[in-house]
This record gives structure tokens, sequence and C-alpha cells, in this order.
């Protein structure tokens, strides 16, 4: 099954949100930073996830870094994935669960 993880990185917490290809949600969670325990959730959905998008403004490095050796080539650029993703939705700016 294909699935799109987004990460909204705050500056002590983030929340991960796991839809499928139909915007359905399996998954939602508000998770303190803290890199074993966001690798650790994602981790069920390794296999079927097509990308993992983060959504910060200034403290990504060390998410995006610890990211990078188990979903290398899943990461993407926020802009350029939501944008694939939403091409042909009726409503684009939903493009991620709070």
């Amino acid at each position: 099954m294909q699935m799109y993880a987004g990460i909204d990185l705050h500056s002590s917490n983030n929340y991960i949100g796991i839809i499928d290809k139909n915007d359905k949600r399996i998954f939602g969670k508000r998770l303190d930073n803290h890199l074993p325990t966001v690798l650790s959730t994602l981790a069920p959905f390794k296999k079927d996830l097509e990308a993992v998008v983060v959504e910060s403004t200034f403290n990504w490095y060390w998410l995006v870094d610890g990211l990078r050796g188990p979903f290398t080539g899943q990461i993407k650029r926020r802009i350029q994935s939501i944008a694939d993703h939403t091409r042909d939705r009726k409503n684009p700016g939903a493009d991620y669960y709070a």
C-alpha cells in the first residue's frame, strides 16, 4: 500500500501524520523531538512509505540527517512532494492532518 508521511517539526516536538494514496488517515501522533522515537514510530510503515516530508523553519537538520540513513530516497522537499500529491485533488490546501 502506498503511504506518505508528513512531519511537522517544532522546537520541542513534532507531529507525524501518515496517509495512504487515497488521503485516508492511517496514523497521527505528536512526539517529543527524539530521533530514536521518530525512527521507531516510522519503522512499521517503512516498506510502504513513498515519501517522508519534513516541514520546518530552522531546526530541521538533526531530523533530516537522522532520516537519511533508513529513509534514503524517500525524503522529499515539502513543496515539490505536496505539489506531486495534490496535483489532481479537489482540495490541494489540505496537505496534512494536524
